[in-house]
Formats: structure tokens, C-alpha cells, sequence
């Protein structure tokens, strides 16, 4: 952070913070005695930016051009480019280091379903046909807690990054809880749904989370007050994929039968139903800006649709197999895709024609797929357990390692904030920690 007490007319700039992934500055300013927020994104700015060819004072001039809280200041622009020179040497500073298989452990008797990883990556949360979850610390690969009292299998978890403090569950048995992540205390038990929970979501602000079922809905859950805010109904088979924006106002939901929903989670509201797809949602995503939602398919397309309007964009048909899994850099700019035709594709979608780079080499279907934060590595897993690394940099897309060990298919795969740290789940049972 950098602090200021710049003055501009009846606004009062205090400080200055620094948001690395996605790039970008937060702005707070006082404001006729309110504390605000206001952001300013430099989502240009990426891990193949050449560092020679910004300069910093100029960018920030540029934006003080725009931004009336920095107009009448030199102060503040100085401060500001001192901020983007910071940026730059954090995202465009490459890590080539190999990745090294750290610790392997077999977090449950029975088979593992879901993972999540805080924020550094010291906790690892599993959940499992066992009908509990589990938190283990990173470093020893060693159980912390068990969590225990779900009446049926425990089929997803989440973590409430970037705070880490809380984690959610959701079971077979139609219920999802609320634990303390470093105590393992129960906080609360929400009961809404009549069938299988599927999939759970924690919201940007940490105070409420969504989630699926097999119910055909999906609900919200206020977490300070422990009760259902509302729950959303419409569609017309399993909700299996769902996916709040980076502001926390809308939520989009994908079903079993290939449609999908966005939904005002301020009135409740559906405020679009998108049906492209003829088969099953595996994957449902809001772009940062929240301007572009993009799904996958069973169907073996990826649709990208519009949220002015709720109009599909384009339909990329380039799989010939379904689609399983799909991740979006921070910045939006670039899309990997995991399908069952043994290949991945990382899209430009910021290019006129979503141009894309073929990812192949896989023996078996891919299943997962994930970016690191800087966007620099995208991670692929397969249903043979194989996964790989890929570079990504202005001159395309390419393998920089295998990694083995897993005997049966990939169920998850994370990278922690500062991208030195993957950590995996197969059917084989086990987890892996693998480290730069």
C-alpha cells in the first residue's frame, strides 16, 4: 500500500493498494466523510507484457487523464507509477524452476471426491465417500482435522479464499456445512435443498455462498446469519456447475440438460436462460469483468455469451470430444479447455477470431485443466493420471514437463497465489504436493 492524503475538491485519495492478479490498483478515497473503494484495472498488463516498452510514468499518466480522483495531484501520479513499476517486476519476472513431486498421502479410506487449497497453499481440504472432509497441513502432509457429521457422501468443498478461515461442504445427504478451518468447529448446518448437493461456491465478499443440486435449484446462503436467502428455481434438471462474478451480484448456474441461468443475487432475479448446448454443463465461468460468461459442454462445444445482452457471442466447436473442464487466465485473456478427444486448447479471446493453440500429447482423455495466477502455466490432467505443465508466452503455447505418479484419473487440480505450489487428487486415492 502506498498512503496519501491528496486532496481533489471534496474527495480525499488515502491510499493507494496493489492488486497483482488480476493487475490492477485500488483507490481509497474519502468522500464527504465516506470511506470508498474504486478500481482501476490494468488487465494489458500480463506475464508476456516486455517490461522495456511501458513506461511507467506515462501509464500513469495517462489514467490520472482519466481518473478525476488524480486529475489536480503530480503527488499522486508519482505514487501510482512507483505502484506500476512494482506490478511489473512481480508479473513478468518468469519462474522456470521444474516442478518436484514434494509429498504423497492417502487422505481417506475411501475414495476422494473434491479438494480446495487456501490461498498459500499450507491447506489442503479433501472431501470423500467416507462422509467426512478432512484439512491437512501442506508442509508435514499431515491431517490437521476431520470434519465429521454429514449422513451421507461429502461431494464438494470450498474455501473462502483469499481470508482462508472458513470452509464449506456440500453432501449427498441434501445439507451443507459450515466449518472453521483451523479449529474444526461446526458453525452452522444449512438444510434447503431434497437432493443431492452437487456443487458450492463462496462469494467474493465471503458473506454468503451458493449452492447446487440435484433438486433442479440452487440456493444462497447468508454465513453470518446462517439462513437461506433465497432459493432459485427453474431449471429443469441436476445443477451440477454454477460461478459468482467478481462483484458478488450475479451468479451463473449451468444443469444437466445443457441450459444455463444468471441470476441477480440482489433480487433473486433471473436475469438471463441461455440454452446452446444439447448435453450437460461441466463448467460455467464469469470472466473478471463480469462482461462474458463462458461454458462447457458435454456437447463437446464452449459457448461464450454476452451479459449486456444474454446473446451467445460465438460457439467454438474445435473438440471433437465433450468438453470437462475449463479455466480462464486472471485477466480473461486466455481459455484452457480439458476434453475427452485427449486434448486441451488455450484460446486468445481477446484475438477477432478466438484463435487457439492445440495442446496435445495425452494418452487419455483430459479431465482437468487450470491456470497458475500469473497466467503463465496452464496444468492438465489426465484420466490415465498423467498430468502436464505448459508455457504460455507471446510465442505460443508449449510442454515444459510431465508429471507422474498418479495411477488412476485426475479428479482436481490447484495452484496456490504464488504459483510454486500444485497440488493434486486422483482415483487412485491420493494426493500429491508438487513444489518449484
Amino acid at each position: 500500500a502506498v498512503v496519501s492524503t491528496q486532496s481533489t475538491g471534496r474527495m480525499r485519495v488515502l491510499r493507494f493498494l496493489l492488486r497483482y492478479y488480476p493487475p490492477g490498483i485500488l483507490v481509497e478515497y474519502e468522500d464527504k466523510g465516506v470511506i470508498k473503494t474504486k478500481t482501476i484495472n490494468l488487465l494489458t498488463l500480463t506475464h508476456n507484457t516486455n517490461p522495456n516498452l511501458i513506461n511507467p510514468d506515462s501509464l500513469a499518466e495517462r489514467i490520472a487523464l482519466m481518473e478525476p480522483l488524480m486529475t489536480e495531484t503530480k503527488d499522486l501520479r508519482v505514487d501510482l507509477a512507483n505502484l506500476i513499476r512494482k506490478l511489473l517486476v512481480k508479473i513478468v519476472t518468469p519462474n522456470n524452476t521444474p516442478f518436484e513431486l514434494y509429498q504423497t498421502f492417502h487422505p481417506h479410506s475411501l475414495p476422494l471426491t473434491n479438494i480446495a487449497v487456501n490461498k498459500s497453499g499450507k491447506k489442503i481440504v479433501t472431501a470423500s465417500y467416507d462422509m467426512t472432509a478432512k484439512v491437512w497441513q501442506t508442509e508435514q502432509g499431515s491431517e490437521m482435522l476431520t470434519l465429521e457429521g454429514h449422513q451421507g457422501i461429502v461431494y464438494t468443498v470450498a474455501i473462502n479464499n483469499p481470508y482462508g478461515d472458513k470452509i464449506v461442504t456440500g453432501s449427498f445427504d441434501t445439507t451443507c456445512k459450515m466449518w472453521d478451518s483451523s479449529t474444526g468447529k461446526l458453525f452452522q448446518t444449512y438444510s434447503n435443498h431434497t437432493a443431492e448437493v452437487m456443487v458450492v461456491n463462496f462469494n467474493p465478499l465471503s458473506n454468503a455462498f451458493s449452492s447446487g443440486s440435484a433438486d433442479f435449484t440452487s440456493c444462497l446462503w447468508d454465513i453470518e446469519k446462517g439462513a437461506s436467502i433465497s432459493r432459485l428455481e427453474g431449471h429443469t434438471s441436476e445443477v451440477i456447475a454454477q460461478h459468482w462474478n467478481s462483484k458478488g451480484d450475479s451468479l451463473v448456474t449451468g444443469c444437466a440438460s445443457g441450459e444455463l441461468k444468471v441470476w441477480d443475487t440482489r433480487s433473486d432475479l433471473c436475469t438471463y436462460t441461455m440454452a446452446q448446448h444439447t448435453d450437460a454443463i461441466s463448467s460455467c465461468l464469469f470472466n473478471y469483468i463480469g462482461d462474458l460468461v463462458i461454458s462447457g459442454s458435454l456437447d463437446s462445444t464452449i459457448c461464450l455469451w454476452d451479459m449486456r445482452t444474454g446473446q451467445i457471442i460465438q460457439k467454438l466447436a474445435n473438440h471433437k470430444g465433450p468438453v470437462f473442464d475449463l479455466s480462464l487466465n486472471p485477466s480473461g485473456s486466455n481459455l484452457a479447455t480439458a476434453s475427452g478427444d485427449c486434448t486441451s486448447m488455450v484460446y486468445d479471446l481477446f484475438s477477432p477470431n478466438f484463435s487457439y493453440h492445440l495442446l496435445d500429447g495425452h494418452a487419455k482423455e483430459v479431465v482437468k485443466v487450470c491456470f497458475n495466477l500469473q497466467g503463465s502455466k496452464v496444468i492438465t490432467g489426465c484420466s490415465d493420471g498423467c498430468l502436464k505443465v505448459w508455457d504460455i508466452n507471446n510465442e505460443g503455447v508449449s510442454r515444459s514437463q510431465i508429471l507422474e505418479g498418479h495411477t488412476d484419473e485426475i479428479i482436481g487440480c490447484a495452484v496456490n497465489y504464488e504459483g510454486d505450489l500444485i497440488v493434486t487428487a486422483g482415483k487412485d486415492n491420493t494426493c500429491k504436493i508438487w513444489t518449484l
